[in-house]
């Protein structure tokens, strides 16, 4: 018998030989699934998220309303409605094909300690007045405080009050009014009136000679107009008889 050759002896220093890697799979491994229940309807696809933008506080520049007008993505514009450029902002955004929404106050958790701005929606409007708000974003009402003393009150201007009624209602607006005793008390309504903005203007009955309802109202810059004078310097608008001129006639 032939006898077997002797195993080969590496040399020294010489690496043992290694074997080379294996070439990866051109498939990628499979993704573990779900288990499947039998019976079990199976998930509906998740709805894609979307994003709303809403841009604030338009109105006071065209300008800056044209600027984002001008980026051509789907803006939502939200448009103060006692600001300069108001309309024209949103027949800008109308004409663009845009969306925009009028941007109004409402009432606070601690109404009337925190005032909510101007041209609030408050509980305690009427639907009428809520929507006259929604729908023109101001309170289209004129206040008048009618002096709570009995038998001193000028017929001439409950006269002027039924001729007013109706051409404020040819106009869009309505008459609101209130009561008051002369004092503290007709103060109160005319404040609690205006600094709700519940009134865009004022009829103001019976003036006096240092009429501190004048002043306040000047100082708010609401629209008045007085039946009576007074001795302040500065000009407003009111309606008086000339009693002197009647005389001599």
């Amino acid at each position: 018998m032939d006898a077997e050759p002797p195993p080969a002896r590496e040399a020294p220093g010489a690496q043992p030989a290694v074997s080379p890697p294996e070439a990866p799979s051109a498939q990628p491994p499979r993704a573990l699934e779900p288990p499947r229940h039998e019976g079990r309807p199976e998930p509906a696809a998740q709805p894609r998220a979307k994003l709303a933008i809403v841009i604030d506080d338009l109105g006071h520049s065209l300008g800056e309303t044209q600027r984002f007008l001008a980026l051509g993505y789907p803006l939502t514009y939200s448009i103060l409605p006692d600001v300069p450029h108001a309309r024209d902002s949103a027949a800008l955004v109308h004409a663009a094909g845009g969306q925009y929404i009028i941007h109004l106050p409402m009432q606070p958790f601690d109404y009337p300690r925190e005032n909510p701005g101007p041209y609030p929606l408050l509980l305690s409007q009427s639907l009428d007045e809520t929507a006259r708000r929604l729908r023109s974003g101001r309170s289209g009402a004129i206040g008048v405080v009618v002096p709570a003393e009995p038998g001193r009150f000028d017929p001439f201007f409950l006269g002027m009050l039924a001729a007013v009624g109706p051409l404020l209602a040819k106009a869009g607006l309505s008459l609101v009014m209130m009561s008051g005793r002369p004092g503290p008390e007709e103060m109160h309504a005319y404040r609690h009136r205006v600094e709700s903005h519940r009134v865009e203007g004022v009829l103001l009955a019976r003036t006096r000679r240092r009429d501190p309802r004048i002043a306040y109202l000047m100082e708010r810059k609401i629209p008045f107009v007085a039946h009576g004078r007074t001795e302040t310097r500065r000009a407003y608008a009111h309606l008086d008889l000339d009693g002197l001129f009647a005389l001599a006639r």
